[in-house]
């Protein structure tokens, strides 16, 4: 009964500073501030980038003027969105955000009955998302457009 009792009580002891052992290694090991050295990297289609630091860098040269031509958008004022999404679009990274920005574009050139560029931006959106792309309303909107292009060109007296 002893010797069951001593062993039961060296496992304890055993588990024991085992787990003061690692608390004491994890709290060493995972300092924080600034010269805690960052291993996350940017993995993107075009370049690697040494620290997450700079990719957040990267993308705030993106969302900063995009998010700023949503409030351009939701006021109305669709010249300095444009202006905003234009800045965005040569901030983009890969084929996903240029399709946000495309997307915003011909939502604006649709309100302002813009059809050429309107259809230009449906255009741009399809060959940046790739052949697989699909968007039943873009494709059915771009068909409209060019059906009313062509009836436009088709007037006497027009060009």
């Amino acid at each position: 009964m002893n010797r069951r009792i001593s062993i039961i009580i060296c496992i304890i002891l055993l588990v024991i500073s085992i787990l003061i052992f690692m608390s004491y290694q994890s709290i060493f090991r995972y300092k924080s501030g600034p010269e805690r050295k960052v291993d996350t990297v940017f993995i993107g289609q075009k370049k690697y980038y040494d620290s997450f630091k700079q990719s957040m860098q990267k993308a705030a040269k993106f969302y900063e003027p995009f998010n700023k031509a949503s409030t351009f958008i939701e006021n109305n004022e669709y010249g300095e969105a444009l202006k905003e999404l234009n800045e965005s679009l040569k901030n983009a990274r890969g084929n996903f955000h240029k399709g946000m920005v495309y997307g915003q574009m011909q939502m604006i050139y649709n309100k302002q009955g813009n059809l050429q560029k309107e259809l230009e931006a449906i255009e741009l959106w399809f060959s940046t998302a790739g052949e697989n792309a699909n968007h039943p309303e873009f494709e059915r909107r771009a068909a409209e457009i060019r059906q009313q292009l062509a009836a436009t060109k088709k007037v006497p007296g027009t060009k």
